[in-house]
């Protein structure tokens, strides 16, 4: 893949890079975002404001003609170091400084911000001015070649782009990169245990030990605080990987609901939450009944009847199966959507 020559002006465009919440993109096939758009990667909120309305004067301040270059930078040089000093020689905390200081000056400098980043940065944090200033152009550069990729990136596999990320990342960044890019590299170990099931002939018990063992691998002694955080997230992500699927559609419903059971137990569900998930299975179950009825007796007379008894018919049937939802059916299918029309993704519908 081509990497082109920095330029930072367009790489950043007008609002800060922000380099780390791709590890979603990574397993997507949505397109690659713009380098200028790109998210945070950073894998948890920091709960901080934004970058340019925490730095930058209010409007009001703005046309006070008082108030000069030197107080806005003192105070976002107040804001840096009060933000970030504490845990500056992170690399991952780096990131986060520069994101808020180029937000900053790009709104209060737009046609100079440039030439005033790595004096801040020193001002801000004395002895560290080339390091982050290095840290940037890295930034810049990695930036650069994801908006250079972006076709090529977009037609790979999710486990093709999540290499060439992981690639791209070392290369441009070094070993910092391991501290960056933590949390995305943590979520990709647990992705690349999701391809090994979707391709695994084992029981659902022996894929779900090797997706918790991928959790465990990841976060070791945090894994169950993170289960326990996106504990629903997580479940569902597993139970509705096709090759657990098809296991599940394979058992009977009594099996099936053990097997269901013994999954969220395994992600640390108590008794009194799986008695409730067991009581939604009821409901979806015959729920799911009454849809695959339906949908028999719909195609019975799609094929057989046509024109005004066939509309007259299917009224019936709706009006019959469905009651008060009747109407409701009929648009989502004038729309094209058939509430049963695809195979059930059991634990999720």
């Amino acid at each position: 893949m081509a990497t082109n020559s920095p330029n930072t002006r367009v790489v950043i465009g007008a609002a800060a890079i922000t380099l780390l919440a791709l590890a979603w993109w990574a397993t997507a096939p949505a397109p690659v975002p713009d380098a200028q758009h790109a998210t945070a990667e950073i894998g948890d909120k920091t709960g901080e404001a934004d970058p340019a309305s925490s730095m930058a004067p209010s409007r009001r301040e703005d046309r006070r003609p008082a108030i000069d270059t030197l107080t806005k930078d003192e105070e976002a040089v107040s804001y840096l170091r009060e933000q970030f000093g504490g845990t500056i020689e992170n690399k991952r905390t780096q990131i986060k400084a520069l994101e808020k200081l180029l937000a900053y000056l790009m709104k209060a400098y737009p046609d100079d911000w440039q030439a005033r980043l790595q004096a801040l940065l020193e001002q801000a944090f004395p002895g560290m001015g080339d390091q982050l200033f290095a840290q940037f152009r890295n930034m810049t550069a990695y930036n650069e070649w994801l908006a250079a990729n972006r076709g090529e990136l977009n037609q790979m596999t999710a486990a093709e782009k999540r290499d060439a990320l992981r690639d791209a990342r070392f290369r441009f960044f070094g070993a910092d990169a391991a501290e960056i890019f933590e949390e995305t590299l943590r979520n990709e170990r647990i992705y690349d245990a999701m391809d090994a099931i979707k391709e695994s002939d084992a029981p659902v018990h022996e894929k779900l030990d090797t997706y918790l063992g991928a959790i465990k691998e990841a976060y070791g002694e945090q894994a169950p605080e993170f289960l326990e955080r996106r504990q629903t997230e997580l479940m569902t992500g597993f139970l509705t990987l096709p090759s657990v699927q098809d296991d599940l559609h394979a058992l009977s419903a009594e099996a099936r609901q053990r097997q269901l059971d013994d999954v969220r137990a395994a992600m640390g569900l108590d008794d009194a939450a799986r008695g409730r998930w067991r009581d939604l299975d009821a409901e979806r179950d015959a729920a799911w009944q009454t849809g695959e009825r339906y949908m028999t007796e719909r195609d019975e007379i799609t094929r057989t009847t046509s024109g005004d008894e066939q509309t007259h018919r299917l009224q019936e049937l709706r009006t019959r199966i469905f009651g008060a939802d009747a109407e409701t059916i009929h648009q989502e299918e004038d729309a094209g959507f058939f509430r049963f029309g695809h195979r059930r993704v059991y634990g999720k519908e």
